[in-house]
């Protein structure tokens, strides 16, 4: 069993889950099958209900290569409610340049799509699912919108400052290219793991299909929280304002890494 420490939020609880992903990066530059790998840096959020009842987490690695590529790979996992296991893998080269991305339900039939390169432009495939590839051009940029993937967000170059910003990204639900408005709305303050104040600014995100979300992100441009209509989440260990450490719960441990793992298909199927 893992161990979990929980903070009061508003009368509730957070609880604080250190997950293993599958989709690291190997030598030869491709995703493996190995949810232990332990490079590059791991962030994880804590997925809640109104900052209140857990929900479940989301999680990022992100390795940064000699070479300049960027790779990450990402998991949501829900528990409460309708049960929801979904994960992310993305590869950028070192001039940021969105190679590839998959999305799949956890486990080795996972369905999902897949996007890469193919004959000069980006094509998205099905994987585990009907359907033929779809070529869907260039794209504006190597931001991603996937519904409900909030770990994205990291990954988008957020603003440091409290300022209103126009950011392209391409949807791969609706298979276009779109334009997002962050707008800083206002402050919030924040309990990082020292339990030091934390003050970061609110984005409200304009221009992205589906339940309107607002960003906390630091001065540093870091994602530390997140608000929607459904659910919030907050960066492990964090706390929102007036919160206190409680107890330490235990958290079941991790499905076997073969099942989970992300698998990388090759070019074209």
């Amino acid at each position: 069993m893992v161990k979990a420490t929980r903070w009061m939020a508003g009368g509730g609880a957070l609880a604080v889950v250190a997950l293993a992903l599958a989709g690291i990066v190997g030598a030869a530059g491709r995703a493996t099958a190995d949810d232990k790998d332990t490079s590059g840096r791991l962030i994880t959020w804590s997925v809640t209900r109104d900052g209140k009842q857990v929900l479940g987490t989301e999680s990022l690695r992100v390795v940064h290569a000699e070479s300049g590529a960027f790779f990450a790979s990402g998991e949501l996992k829900l528990k409460s409610g309708k049960k929801v296991h979904r994960k992310s893998h993305m590869q950028r080269d070192g001039e940021g340049r969105l190679l590839k991305y998959q999305r799949v339900e956890a486990g080795l039939k996972g369905a999902g799509y897949r996007m890469f390169e193919w004959q000069g432009q980006m094509r998205v495939a099905p994987i585990n699912a009907s359907g033929k590839p779809v070529d869907v051009g260039a794209l504006p940029s190597a931001r991603i919108r996937d519904e409900g993937l909030w770990h994205l967000y990291q990954t988008w170059g957020l603003p440091k400052r409290c300022e209103e910003v126009k950011l392209a990204f391409f949807d791969l639900g609706a298979r276009t290219p779109g334009e997002a408005t962050l707008s800083c709305v206002g402050q919030r303050k924040v309990f990082d793991a020292e339990q030091a104040a934390v003050t970061v600014n609110r984005f409200a995100v304009r221009g992205v299909a589906g339940d309107a979300v607002e960003l906390w992100v630091d001065e540093k441009g870091e994602l530390i929280g997140a608000k929607g209509e459904a659910r919030w989440m907050l960066r492990a260990k964090y706390a929102l304002e007036g919160a206190g450490q409680l107890d330490e719960v235990e958290v079941p441990d991790e499905e076997d890494a073969q099942e989970d793992a992300i698998k990388d298909r090759g070019v074209g199927e």
